[in-house]
């Protein structure tokens, strides 16, 4: 039996959708007359939403329609513990986040009534897991919370703190070695290179790079996602990548280059160069190259707030088929996502996750969209149709 949010979530969408029999028209009329769900309706009458031709389901109209939807996801994250707003396509109304938002505060400031809140499984966190710093010398320093100094062969220190690194001042070598800075599933780094260069590592990445830049180039090996800040320099910075080079001078841009998936190189500011086997693209800021598994290069305008916003504690999605948000889920969490339907790989979600919240909340919110489930069995998510 459906609780009484799923019939509400049901109704609104059939309302939308102009598919109101006799019965739900009754039942409808009713719900209008309650003040927090008439204001839910308006606000979707407002003009943010509109429907899609061919009686497809609810969506956000374009550009205007995503930007309003981020402005109430972010307005809505200091309201306790919501801190999640996801719009579905074709197979939920994208309505669900701010009805979800609206039935939570009904039911909280109606006394005597049934709070319904979402089942919650077993509270999954991100694992924060430390990352490893390989030494060129064959030590190896794991990198966790607390004050630590490793001294390498010749007179350059490293200083750990709190997850970060960070060569010292007085690191001059005589010889230059390659250190491995190495973040396992469900764990992030940050490290500061010799010439004030800053990397942010994401989630099962590799960052190979020299104690001391020396040539006419200063080039580091990524496997993985990071995020740069560049310190603008004579000497270009080069990010090694399995599929090509991304070459810049002084800019902040992503790079992720997972060996599973498609290689993309997203510039915040400044100007960057991919070049790839015979392939040579230059970026301005807010655009993408994105080079495919058999190597198809291609350069796009892209909402760079979708491929950098891990660095600022939130995943932002934007029409992202749930596969591949679940894949970036399973890195950070440490969990393993069953599909068991194939066809709910394909659904499209438009939203937000906070990064260092549980995964149950973004999974509650998807059984609230009453088009499918979950279970947990340890660190394995199940996800079926309802």
């Amino acid at each position: 039996m459906k609780s009484r949010f799923e019939n509400i979530v049901e109704l609104f969408k059939r309302a939308y959708g102009g598919e109101l029999s006799p019965e739900e028209r009754e039942r409808w009329e009713k719900l209008m007359g309650e003040e927090s769900w008439r204001k839910v309706w308006e606000d979707l009458e407002s003009g943010t939403l509109a429907r899609e031709s061919g009686g497809e389901a609810v969506r956000f109209s374009g550009a205007e329609g995503f930007e309003e939807f981020r402005r109430r996801c972010r307005a809505s994250r200091n309201r306790r513990r919501w801190r999640l707003c996801v719009g579905l396509g074709a197979a939920a109304a994208v309505l669900v986040g701010v009805i979800n938002v609206a039935f939570w505060w009904w039911s909280s400031t109606n006394e005597g009534t049934e709070v319904l809140r979402p089942m919650v499984a077993q509270g999954i966190f991100p694992e924060r897991n430390g990352a490893r710093l390989l030494l060129g010398n064959g030590d190896t320093v794991v990198v966790a919370d607390g004050m630590q100094v490793v001294q390498g062969s010749g007179r350059a220190k490293v200083e750990a703190k709190d997850g970060s690194l960070a060569y010292a001042e007085d690191s001059v070598r005589e010889e230059v070695v390659y250190n491995e800075l190495m973040v396992p599933v469900g764990g992030e780094s940050f490290v500061m290179l010799e010439d004030s260069s800053r990397v942010w590592l994401n989630a099962d990445s590799r960052l190979r790079y020299p104690s001391r830049f020396e040539g006419e180039e200063r080039r580091i090996e990524l496997e993985g996602e990071a995020y740069f800040e560049v310190r603008r320099g004579e000497r270009p910075f080069v990010v090694e990548t399995s599929r090509g080079d991304v070459r810049v001078l002084g800019t902040s841009f992503d790079v992720r280059a997972y060996g599973d998936e498609a290689m993309t190189a997203t510039l915040v500011t400044g100007r960057v160069r991919y070049e790839g086997e015979g392939e040579k693209v230059t970026l301005a800021p807010g655009e993408q190259v994105r080079v495919s598994d058999g190597g198809k290069v291609e350069k796009r305008r892209v909402d760079v707030e979708e491929y950098v916003g891990w660095r600022e504690g939130v995943y932002v999605f934007d029409k992202r088929p749930l596969a591949d948000i679940m894949r970036d889920l399973e890195r950070w969490y440490g969990v393993d996502i069953v599909f068991m339907t194939e066809e709910l790989k394909g659904l499209p979600f438009t939203g937000y996750v906070e990064r260092y919240d549980k995964i149950d909340t973004f999974l509650d919110l998807l059984r609230s969209t009453g088009e499918l489930t979950y279970s947990v069995d340890d660190k394995r998510i199940y996800l079926m149709r309802k």
